[in-house]
């Protein structure tokens, strides 16, 4: 379960929100372990990690059935440190993020290359403009590579595309 944030060590609506998914989704299918993936920002008194965990043991998840990652800063870290937490880098995992997060995160799994089925519970419609410009923007830079060249393709297609149709155009 990837991180959202803290305000004063306290677990926010949005991220309970992805802590509620993961525990349905764990009677679902009956995962034997949690990892609650999220860590220590400078206005965070504890790690989101820990205090992600705090919460899932709230809703009556045993210590044994949850282990807290906080040794990270971003999606992807998150995702290679929880993975090895987990143990056998095959076998398949359920990431649960938010709504908004989920085509990024599934992405990144990809480029890791583990086999993951990324979930996420609705994201409120006042919250859903703001993020879809962040994810974005988030893709772009993920994906930079690919997108400076296929940039530079379409570019260099269209150079030639004008340059051919002034030639063949051209009295002669």
């Amino acid at each position: 379960m990837l991180g959202a944030g803290l305000i004063n060590g306290q677990v926010l609506p949005l991220l309970a929100g992805r802590l509620c998914r993961g525990l349905h989704a764990q009677r679902q299918y009956g995962a034997k372990l949690l990892v609650t993936s999220g860590g220590q920002g400078q206005d965070e008194p504890v790690p989101e990690g820990d205090a992600m965990r705090d919460y899932l043991m709230s809703q009556g998840v045993t210590p044994d059935q949850v282990i807290a990652e906080t040794a990270l800063s971003n999606t992807a870290e998150n995702l290679k440190f929880s993975r090895e937490l987990l143990g056998d880098p095959q076998s398949s995992v359920q990431v649960v993020t938010s709504s908004y997060h989920v085509f990024r995160t599934a992405l990144l799994t990809r480029k890791l290359g583990m086999r993951a089925h990324v979930i996420g519970p609705r994201t409120v419609w006042y919250y859903f403009p703001s993020v879809v410009i962040r994810e974005f923007i988030g893709i772009l830079r993920d994906q930079l590579r690919f997108h400076v060249a296929a940039g530079v393709i379409i570019i260099a297609v269209s150079v030639l595309s004008v340059a051919f149709s002034s030639t063949r155009s051209a009295p002669g």
